[in-house]
């Protein structure tokens, strides 16, 4: 990771998977709509200002990225097919340019994955951005926080994901579970996820991974808090459900991959912040259901 540039601002971008720019200003970790946004500027959720931008064109990236004054890019684009894929990476580019940004946090939000892995290939857009970023004077980090714990408590429990069932299907009584179900893995809110990106913005010294745990768990443990809480006696899967179970994920799971490392867990970085845990999370979304 290259050392930080110096800033003196909290003016704060981030990208969605909409050609917008969302921008904020942040103060004591509270995000509002900042001086620095144009006067033609939208209004978004939470009191962000929407701009629209051409991700194909890194120039006009560039220029919208001074024009705001943009010192942090958050970026949580959905990388799926290559004009994603290459956004993202026009926009690590335009925020290299740019004298005013000075830090970018690419979109992973997910598992650890390396270039050593045996699996690499079908994480490369995660990997290209990390590549990009190391040949640029961006101070950067890697999000890293296992699988979204939301799944499992969805259509109750708040959340901006999109619904879907993996390997324990409470809302269906199905269970299609890979391994032995006791393979440990982590699981994160995405609303913690979300406290602690806010959380290190206040942080000059980023690692170049930073890790996030809510919950170290098993499908079992899963399959047994949701039995107790709901009538829940799981039937098994569809064939055809049980092969997707077992696809890229389920067997990263059986290896113990979704596990995130114990080193440089932001939990220990931020004590005060207190992320949901699986057995609270289940409670909340199944109890009575």
């Amino acid at each position: 990771m290259t050392q930080p540039r110096s800033w003196n601002r909290h003016s704060l971008y981030y990208l969605t998977a909409s050609s917008e720019f969302h921008f904020l200003n942040r103060e004591k970790n509270i995000f509002n709509s900042p001086n620095t946004c144009h006067a033609s500027a939208t209004p978004a959720s939470g009191g962000a200002k929407t701009v629209l931008a051409d991700y194909g064109n890194i120039e006009a990236l560039f220029l919208l990225l001074e024009e705001h004054k943009v010192e942090t890019v958050i970026s949580t684009i959905g990388l799926m097919g290559a004009e994603a894929i290459q956004s993202q990476l026009n926009l690590i580019a335009a925020a290299d340019k740019a004298k005013s940004t000075h830090r970018f946090v690419p979109s992973e939000f997910a598992v650890y994955v390396s270039p050593e892995d045996s699996n690499a290939a079908a994480f490369g857009a995660w990997l290209d951005a990390a590549a990009a970023l190391k040949k640029t004077g961006l101070t950067y980090t890697r999000v890293i926080s296992g699988w979204f714990m939301d799944y499992f408590g969805m259509p109750h429990t708040p959340s901006n994901l999109t619904p879907h069932a993996w390997a324990v299907d409470i809302a269906n009584r199905r269970a299609a579970i890979p391994g032995t179900g006791n393979e440990l893995m982590t699981m994160t809110y995405s609303v913690d996820v979300a406290r602690f990106v806010v959380r290190m913005l206040d942080g000059i010294d980023w690692p170049e991974v930073s890790i996030i745990s809510g919950s170290d768990t098993t499908f079992d443990k899963i399959l047994e808090i949701a039995e107790k809480i709901t009538d829940y006696g799981a039937g098994p899967a569809s064939a055809e459900e049980t092969q997707a179970m077992m696809a890229l994920f389920g067997l990263m799971s059986v290896e113990g991959r979704i596990l995130v490392p114990e080193d440089n867990r932001m939990n220990d970085k931020y004590p005060e912040i207190h992320p949901v845990g699986i057995e609270e999370l289940l409670t909340e979304a199944w109890t009575g259901k």
